[in-house]
């Protein structure tokens, strides 16, 4: 059983940033407490689990403010930011960008400022 934790631990690293490192780690003949192998798996699900939400930004809702707490966003009118993808203002693994209407002229982003990325 330890082993098949492991195995599935190990499948599930490269989802994770190497900024964050998982609440515990284990060596070789380590006792396993279901409370740490818990919190593990609680640590991947929230980094890699899909939430979704939409931005209206025709509605003065903003994607930057969504990223905080969403990682699959359905956008829909001209969003006016930067937006930064880098960690900790986006801790997501996975990140999804969808337009409401399928339609790159109805929805899309465009860089308030020239000078960011």
């Amino acid at each position: 059983m330890k082993k098949a934790i492991g195995m599935l631990i190990s499948l599930l690293l490269p989802l994770i940033g190497s900024a964050q490192q998982l609440p515990h780690t284990f060596q070789d003949g380590d006792l396993i407490y279901a409370e740490e192998i818990n919190a593990n798996f609680e640590y991947l699900l929230k980094r890699a689990a899909i939430r979704k939400t939409t931005v209206d930004c025709n509605a003065g809702e903003t994607i930057n403010a969504a990223l905080e707490k969403y990682n699959h966003l359905v956008i829909s009118g001209t969003c006016n930011e930067n937006i930064s993808l880098e960690y900790p203002q986006t801790p997501q693994a996975v990140l999804i960008l969808e337009g409401a209407s399928g339609d790159a002229a109805n929805d899309k982003i465009v860089a308030a400022s020239s000078d960011n990325a």
